[in-house]
């Protein structure tokens, strides 16, 4: 905590505006702005929710394992010529990519408000944190969960974007050691002899369809059947259209250097992700006692794994708490991007006469107030927490992204794409998202793969049917060729 404050400290040096707390443009290499994408895209709840979700399921997780980091990678590079107009224009944010791409402020003011569901987001990494705490210090959870909070924004206020790619780095390198740990505990299996084949065993004799042979359980919906797993790649496709996440490129140096951040943040996020899964099917083998919550599989297997050298497997602890720290500072940021430059500079400031110096000081003033007040709000949704936290995480992050991909992607590729096509497949897709999610009760990674898909496809058709009314200079603008 003391290295990432001092981080934060040094950032704060590198901050002189609201672009640069916003941003960071051109900062940073690809090996760093890699491992901060990857650090961000590595959620506390990735590391304890998908070790959880390994111990419950089995080997099945594997479908879950491989999609998720391909998918999101693919999704960043398709997304990688919008970011290349937010260079050229010095835009910040997502919303304000959309409102100057169609011409719409409804389009950037829907987007702040869809943007409401990262709370739930938020409140799943501060949860993670608050129950590692928790465990480890003996912190009563609703004092711990504030704890991890106001120690992540000391250090995310001060220096903003800058902070956010120091300590991430820091954060990330933390949990690649962390992850090859694990994959040595689950290739060695200490304490078990037979190694990984009894750790087989144990587990198709609680259940034939949690071994290596099976690729589905029919005991858990999501993984039921190959149309609910297969809906994960669709959901994880579009997932770079998280603000926190695929805006890191924007601080590359060099743009076209953004292909070689993405593959080496691919390769990270597949360890971390095999890791995370193949520790909570260890713990079926490690922990024979079983364990009361299990989203708490790869803590336990570490202290137990640790037990005689207590020092290391509180470290190692720890960079779990690093990663629900990579991810949330990200989302602190982004969140309060959306207050100060979606709501104010670009909506309000205008309509008051606001000039450029005062403009540009309220906002820096405002993101970081918005900031803390976003804290706030998370911290409090996370008081009283669901059965899994990736039913949090999947809440927040979903929508928003499943939900505005056509427009963002055609809108990136196509210079077909229409005001009108965009504006209502966005439109139409949100209550179909809660449709099927509060309804229908589908799988909650189910739900924004379908949900994507359809998108995508009304982004198209409407636009076909419906006519033109951007003019050759705006397309041009945006990289066409016209």
């Amino acid at each position: 905590m003391l290295g990432m404050i001092a981080l934060g400290f040094v950032a704060s040096k590198k901050t002189e505006n609201n672009d640069d707390w916003a941003t960071a443009r051109k900062s940073y290499g690809p090996i760093s702005v890699g491992l901060t994408m990857v650090a961000t895209y590595a959620s506390g709840a990735l590391f304890i929710g998908g070790s959880g979700m390994g111990y419950s399921v089995g080997y099945p997780i594997m479908w879950y394992s491989l999609a998720f980091p391909l998918g999101s990678f693919c999704g960043v590079l398709l997304f990688g010529r919008f970011t290349q107009s937010m260079h050229k224009q010095g835009l910040r944010t997502f919303g304000e990519y959309f409102g100057a791409r169609y011409q719409s402020d409804f389009m950037r003011i829907a987007m702040a408000i869809v943007s409401i569901c990262l709370f739930f987001y938020i409140s799943s990494q501060v949860i993670s944190a608050g129950t590692i705490l928790e465990l480890l210090m003996g912190i009563p959870y609703k004092v711990a969960i504030w704890v991890s909070t106001v120690l992540i924004l000391i250090y995310i206020t001060g220096g903003g974007a800058h902070s956010d790619f120091l300590t991430d780095t820091a954060q990330a390198i933390a949990m690649i050691v962390l992850s090859i740990i694990c994959i040595i505990i689950c290739v060695t299996t200490p304490g078990v002899e037979g190694g990984m084949t009894a750790v087989n065993d144990i587990l198709v004799s609680i259940n034939p369809e949690m071994g290596w042979n099976s690729l589905f359980n029919s005991q858990v919906k999501q993984f039921s059947n190959a149309f609910f797993a297969g809906m994960i790649l669709f959901m994880t496709i579009p997932f770079a259209i998280q603000p926190q996440l695929a805006l890191k490129l924007v601080a590359l140096k060099n743009p076209r250097d953004s292909k070689k951040a993405i593959m080496f943040g691919l390769i990270v996020a597949f360890l971390f992700q095999i890791a995370s899964s193949l520790t909570g099917i260890t713990a079926h083998a490690i922990i024979p006692e079983g364990l009361q919550r299990a989203d708490m599989a790869l803590v336990t297997v570490l202290v137990k794994v640790f037990e005689k050298t207590p020092l290391v497997a509180a470290l190692l602890c720890s960079f779990i708490i690093a990663a629900v720290m990579s991810t949330v500072d990200g989302l602190f940021l982004s969140m309060g991007q959306i207050v100060s430059n979606d709501i104010y500079r670009l909506t309000i400031a205008p309509r008051r006469g606001h000039t450029p110096e005062q403009i540009e000081k309220t906002t820096l003033k405002i993101s970081r107030v918005s900031t803390i007040l976003i804290a706030v709000i998370a911290t409090l949704l996370a008081t009283n927490p669901p059965a899994s936290i990736l039913q949090y995480l999947s809440l927040g992050g979903s929508c928003i992204f499943c939900c505005a991909a056509g427009p963002m992607i055609f809108g990136a590729l196509w210079k077909g794409t229409t005001k009108m096509g965009a504006i209502l497949a966005f439109c139409i897709t949100v209550p179909i998202y809660w449709f099927f999610g509060l309804v229908l009760k589908w799988p909650s990674m189910s739900t924004p793969g379908l949900v994507f898909i359809i998108n995508m496809s009304l982004t198209f058709i409407i636009s076909k049917v419906t006519p033109q009314t951007f003019t050759p200079e705006h397309l041009r603008k945006f990289g066409f060729k016209v």
